[in-house]
């Protein structure tokens, strides 16, 4: 059984049909985001950053670089759109907000992922975030807006059914979900920063990698995590000796293709600063032979 996607489909014969398969794994191969700053601030020299991507924020992240957006309000972009909670901006490591404590240092507007400082900074300011305030029911596959989630099952459900290209954005039903809300019950909370063109399948990836995971799509062409040592919910096959094959043996062999080589087995070199007669569109032609 295979399920999988067709990504190409040509003819080199009258009577051949050439067709190029890609596991479901190329559905979620395009990029998270590609939300750029643009034209925005008032700068005193020329805007060096309308080419930048925004940052996005999924879950927890600490001592991220927020993105300066206004030099002459001082406002920064620390996530794109509506954001759970910042938790401490810093100023070359020293707190100049504390969320619920000290709070004078910057004004806060979580549905924009935007902040403004009171003061300038003395020196480099990173800050703690707690990202996208959206998550998935792992129940039922559907988006829950305003509801914020760390865990590495509900992300990868998020990022796969939400971001990236339209069209190549999962449903619902390509989703194992009791796959995922199995793994979501004892993966620990994570968080990741995006802030340049990185692609759907690498951030998830990278997501379940850091709990020793994997990232696979089962016959049925659902996404599931799987982990070494963790049970899923597919039924057990107990393999035999008449399930597998006594003998191999070769069916048929496909014509070999004539192919063009370049720059293959090289004895020769170009002689430089040729001091003859030899005019100069044609001295380039000339060479010492090597013996290899």
């Amino acid at each position: 059984m295979y399920t999988g996607i067709i990504a190409d489909m040509d003819s080199r014969e009258a009577n051949t049909l050439n067709i190029r398969f890609r596991d479901n794994m190329d559905k979620i191969n395009s990029p998270v985001t590609e939300t750029k700053l643009g034209t925005y601030g008032t700068w005193a020299n020329l805007q060096n950053n309308q080419d930048d991507i925004v940052p996005l924020v999924f879950g927890e992240v600490h001592n991220m670089e927020p993105m300066l957006i206004d030099p002459s309000t001082l406002e920064y972009y620390f996530n794109q759109g509506n954001s759970e909670s910042v938790i401490e901006i810093r100023d070359n490591g020293v707190p100049i907000y504390t969320r619920g404590v000290l709070t004078g240092g910057a004004t806060i507007t979580h549905s924009t992922g935007k902040f403004i400082l009171t003061h300038p900074l003395a020196g480099q300011i990173t800050a703690s975030i707690q990202g996208v305030k959206d998550s998935i029911n792992l129940t039922t596959g559907a988006l829950v807006s305003g509801t914020y989630s760390n865990n590495i099952a509900n992300l990868v459900a998020l990022i796969t059914t939400q971001y990236g290209k339209s069209y190549t954005r999962l449903t619902a039903s390509e989703l194992d979900l009791i796959n995922l809300a199995d793994f979501a019950s004892n993966a620990a909370g994570v968080g990741i920063i995006i802030n340049s063109k990185e692609n759907v399948i690498d951030i998830c990836s990278r997501l379940v990698d850091s709990v020793g995971g994997q990232l696979y799509f089962n016959r049925l062409g659902k996404l599931q995590i799987l982990r070494l040592g963790d049970v899923t919910v597919d039924p057990s096959v107990t393999i035999t000796e008449k399930d597998m094959l006594s003998e191999l043996t070769i069916v048929e062999k496909t014509e070999v293709r004539a192919a063009t080589k370049i720059g293959y087995c090289k004895n020769w070199t170009v002689q430089e600063g040729l001091l003859t007669g030899i005019p100069e569109q044609h001295q380039r032609h000339v060479c010492y032979r090597m013996v290899l």
